[in-house]
């Protein structure tokens, strides 16, 4: 009775002995093959020419005194009072009418060119922020008397604020397109 299960626990073990040998075989057999292509590919490699390797890219051209120029240069004609309509279209309708289009405006065209010129120079968004927020007020100074007095100075100071956010973010687009425009352009005449 012991002796039939002794010997099928050691017909098992020798079957499962020649399994890992095969196993084995096939590691060393692929690492063999692994080598010899390794190998050859690094003697076949010395030999290729210049113009067989890969091109390498040029670094990107990073920001200049002229771009910041071109970029200024560009919101100072006419941007602003586009940008500006568009952003107080809805004080067209507010009321007293003339009155609170004009205070949008003007805290808008106020902001907007000073913070598109920093957009363009590549601060951060919290400088500019703060930076411009010290001018708001005195921007919108001669609307703080203006009836419906709170309304009118509040809405000023309101676009100011939203267009220092809008300029910084157009100044930022504006130049990141002409840096990526120049890094194409640089990437394309090097190869």
């Amino acid at each position: 009775m012991y002796s039939r299960s002794s010997e099928s626990y050691w017909q098992a073990s020798q079957k499962r002995k020649t399994g890992k040998d095969k196993l084995n075989k096939r590691i060393n057999v692929l690492l063999f093959m692994s080598i010899l292509v390794l190998i050859t590919r690094i003697l076949f490699s010395r030999g290729r020419d210049e113009n067989d390797r890969i091109p390498v890219r040029k670094p990107c051209p990073d920001l200049t005194e002229a771009d910041i120029i071109k970029c200024s240069s560009h919101f100072k004609i006419a941007r602003g009072t586009r940008e500006c309509s568009d952003l107080c279209r809805d004080a067209r309708q507010m009321v007293p009418r003339p009155v609170m289009y004009q205070s949008c405006v003007h805290g808008c065209s106020g902001a907007l060119y000073s913070a598109a010129i920093n957009g363009c120079s590549g601060g951060s968004r919290e400088e500019n922020i703060q930076q411009l927020a010290q001018h708001g007020y005195k921007e919108c100074a001669k609307y703080q008397n203006i009836l419906p007095k709170p309304d009118i100075f509040t809405q000023c100071r309101k676009q100011y604020g939203l267009a220092t956010e809008r300029g910084y973010e157009l100044g930022r687009t504006w130049i990141s397109e002409l840096l990526q425009k120049k890094c194409s352009d640089t990437q394309h005449s090097s190869l």
